[in-house]
């Protein structure tokens, strides 16, 4: 009985273990099917990460190349607009395009732009030789003054032909013109506005570039708008040059004649200190006679701070006549900002 006993028991015991095995077994060959499973939808969207991934780098590539070429298209064709515009030889063409990639690789600007404001030159008559002379300047001037590059050079080019100057003078233009915006209320593209108003009259009158601008910038630190600041500088000096009748009667009763308000006689300080001397009433109306109603008021205005000491032409016109590397020290300020 016992050694039956002992039978049945390990019957039963390998019996159940049989069992047990086979279901063990059973769901190990499952999750072994369910892990393979797994690992194979790993691989596929790791592979359809990387095709994507391949598809988009190779797009960015292409995409690069077509704006890099359409970059090289573009400064191609503005070349080309300088050269048909300043009819340019092919040497010449060589010289500008140089000329362009070098201001381009330099400044702020890209040779692109640097094309686009030789095309302003250009239009303004301007040789291949001049257009060279003048680009660099103009291009720090534009970056110095955060301005635009067409306003730069359209303001170069006018402010060197309102003052018959020659393109060798562009950097002199550039340093007084940055100078006018850092010690006064004009901006760059204000003080252009005032000088087409004034500086014609200006040159007319023997005014330097320098005269003229601190004239205009002592008008405009009145609070006048930019292009007030031109139109009533050129009344001012167009009522010296000639003097009516009223003018001149107005002028005899305080002791002064039309050659104390000359400025074929006295420099623009020179008739403001006539006037200051005469010490002319601002109640009696004698500057609107003189000058007329609009730039009458502001002569009055320059007078009585001529009078307390204030006036600010004569250094003004020293610190323009110094203004040598403004430009560049501007433009190195701009970039270190």
């Amino acid at each position: 009985m016992a050694a039956s006993g002992v039978l049945g028991k390990l019957k039963v015991i390998l019996g159940v273990d049989a069992k047990n095995l086979q279901k063990g077994l059973t769901k190990s060959e499952k999750s072994l099917s369910q892990f393979g499973g797994v690992v194979r939808r790993t691989g596929d969207e790791l592979n359809r990460i990387f095709v994507r991934g391949l598809q988009a780098s190779t797009a960015a590539l292409v995409g690069f190349g077509a704006a890099s070429a359409k970059i090289g298209s573009d400064f191609e064709a503005a070349m080309q607009f300088v050269g048909a515009t300043a009819n340019a030889t092919g040497k010449e063409m060589e010289k500008l395009e140089a000329e362009a990639r070098l201001i381009g690789s330099t400044t702020l600007f890209t040779a692109r732009q640097a094309a686009q404001g030789m095309t302003e030159f250009a239009r303004a008559g301007m040789t291949t030789n001049e257009i060279i002379s003048a680009s660099r300047p103009a291009m720090l001037l534009a970056g110095a003054t955060m301005t635009d590059m067409a306003t730069a050079t359209q303001g170069m080019s006018a402010t060197l032909n309102q003052f018959g100057l020659d393109t060798s003078e562009a950097t002199r233009v550039s340093d007084i013109l940055a100078l006018a915006t850092r010690k006064s209320l004009f901006n760059l593209t204000g003080l252009l506005t005032a000088m087409k108003y004034g500086g014609p009259q200006a040159r007319a009158y023997g005014m330097s570039l320098e005269e003229a601008t601190a004239a205009m910038m002592e008008f405009r630190n009145l609070g006048l708008e930019a292009h007030q600041a031109g139109v009533y500088f050129r009344m001012m000096l167009a009522k010296t040059g000639k003097v009516t009748p009223e003018a001149e009667r107005e002028l005899k009763k305080y002791g002064l004649t039309t050659e104390s308000i000359s400025l074929k006689t006295n420099s623009f300080a020179g008739v403001l200190e006539n006037l200051a001397k005469a010490s002319i009433p601002k109640a009696e109306g004698a500057m609107e006679r003189i000058f007329g109603v609009r730039a009458g008021p502001v002569v009055q205005a320059l007078v009585e701070n001529m009078q307390q000491g204030k006036d600010e032409f004569d250094n003004f016109t020293e610190a323009l006549l110094g203004a040598g590397g403004t430009t560049e020290d501007m433009y190195n300020r701009v970039l270190d900002t």
